[in-house]
């Protein structure tokens, strides 16, 4: 029997005892991190289009300005995941990116004191009134409580009469969903529009020119990540990142990914949006009317359902509350038959419950019908960690082997394999990853159908090479349980 040794050479003569110390082969995966790509100001002191590292708001703040809308999905990001670093892409406007505006109008003053609750993409702002101010005096009161150096996604100036415009920090179509309205929480709430006061509100529209993601995109071309969340959820934007992750799904690359972001519209809006970006690789998450913006939603998504699926990949993401999720008012949210026509079509719904809380409805890839194996978000998270595990776990194992024929007795020891053991091995890492095996996570299932369904052999015009077909049962999640309940008159 032949030992193949690593270090201690066969030629050795120098008498003594020599120990070789080789760790035991094992399979891992990429780290399980987030990258956000989203509108920084110019202000802020990161670098354009460099990734960074956060662990905290006011450090996305810094790097990227206050109330730039990727600090604000930071924020978000970081109150509903505090544990968890998170990576970003600070992305300049376009220099030809025009600003969304809107306006405030009042036109009745308060005759009584009180507190306004004003919300401004979903972010509450209070504004003291007197009872006796007027209308020009308003005015100034409100845009005085939007300071340009606060949180807020807009600016806000007074014309000193009647006037509040409001102005998007970003040029872009991002700024066109600033939600802005009036007690948001309603009486229930304990928000109450002080007497007498009345105002139109105009809500910011005009944003229009985008950046181009290309330069962002290729900054993290070979970064290991398993979530990206972005800012936009166009289809010229979706377009560049579904081309961006297919490559990463490449087998020359194997990073693998998947994108997160959301849209506010109707529900024939949403999946005609979905039609259009369709990816296996991602979900498009739609809600309706929304007063926390679209770019926040997804860093929430990210944040809560995003990270169950780090943790496992098969982990069932129904139901997942977004928490500080402001939700739309009573009549705009999704009904029952809304929520099973967006799912259908490859949108990803967020609901509200009973309680008032805004949830993920049910998590799919977008575009992508239920009849496909790549309908369940889960399963692009699934797939890739399985990969990953699979790949890496074979690397690991037979890195510095020989390769022979099935049938060749091979001696204890020595490093040469066969395609039968290359099969084996892949059969155990297989095993790791079910119910029964010891892996990190059960993500597959139906052992016996891996082990009558996968084939190894040896290439026939590359003898160094070995082919391996190892069908995946991915573990399904369980969403539905229909119950027919019967009774009749029992004598």
């Amino acid at each position: 029997m032949t030992i193949t040794f690593g270090q201690i050479p066969a030629n050795l003569q120098v008498p003594g005892t020599y120990a070789e110390i080789e760790a035991a082969a094992t399979a891992a995966v990429q780290p399980r991190r987030f990258i956000a790509l989203g509108p920084k100001l110019s202000g802020g002191t990161a670098p354009d289009n460099e990734l960074q590292l956060l662990t905290s708001a006011a450090q996305a703040d810094t790097l990227f300005g206050i109330g730039s809308y990727l600090a604000r999905m930071a924020r978000r990001f970081f109150a509903a995941n505090p544990g968890q670093p998170l990576r970003a892409v600070g992305i300049p406007d376009d220099g030809g990116a025009t600003d969304a505006t809107g306006t405030i109008v009042v036109t009745a003053a308060a005759t009584a004191a009180g507190t306004l609750s004003l919300y401004i993409g979903g972010q509450l702002v209070e504004v003291a009134m007197t009872g006796s101010q007027n209308i020009a005096q308003t005015a100034d009161a409100i845009a005085a409580a939007i300071p340009a150096s606060s949180q807020l996604p807009v600016t806000a100036s007074s014309d000193g009469v009647d006037t509040v415009t409001l102005t998007a920090k970003h040029g872009g179509t991002l700024g066109n969903g600033i939600d802005v309205r009036l007690n948001a929480l309603g009486q229930p709430g304990g928000e109450v529009t002080p007497t007498g006061f009345t105002a139109t509100i105009t809500e910011p529209s005009g944003g229009a020119t985008d950046p181009a993601l290309t330069t962002a995109l290729a900054a993290i071309a070979e970064e290991p990540y398993a979530t990206l969340i972005s800012a936009w959820s166009t289809s010229a934007a979706l377009a560049a990142i579904d081309t961006h992750i297919v490559a990463r799904w490449g087998y020359s690359v194997g990073l693998y990914g998947a994108v997160i972001a959301a849209a506010d519209d109707s529900v024939a809006n949403l999946v005609s949006a979905a039609s259009a970006s369709a990816t296996t690789y991602g979900a498009l998450c739609g809600i309706e009317d929304s007063p926390t913006p679209t770019w926040e939603l997804a860093a929430l998504v990210a944040a809560t359902a995003g990270q169950r699926l780090h943790d496992d990949p098969a982990a069932n993401v129904a139901g997942v509350e977004l928490p500080g999720t402001v939700p739309p008012d009573a009549g705009d949210r999704f009904a029952f038959s809304d929520v099973q026509t967006l799912i259908t079509s490859g949108v990803s719904p967020l609901a509200v419950n009973s309680a008032g809380n805004v949830y993920l409805a049910k998590a799919v890839t977008i575009g992508t019908s239920s009849t496909s194996a790549w309908f369940p978000l889960p399963t692009p998270y699934s797939v890739a960690y399985a990969a990953e595990y699979i790949l890496t776990g074979l690397a690991a194992k037979f890195a510095g082997y020989k390769l022979a024929n099935d049938g060749t007795t091979i001696p204890p020891g020595s490093k040469i394999a066969t395609p039968a053991i290359v099969r084996a091995e892949a059969l155990a890492l297989y095993r790791d990853l079910t119910p029964e095996g010891s892996g990190p996570v059960a993500i597959l299932e139906n052992f016996d159908y891996a082990i009558a369904n996968t084939v190894a052999t040896r290439n026939v015009t590359n003898p160094q090479r070995v082919d391996l077909l190892q069908p995946l049962d991915l573990i399904n999640q369980l969403e539905i349980i229909a119950t027919l309940l019967q009774f009749g008159l029992q004598l």
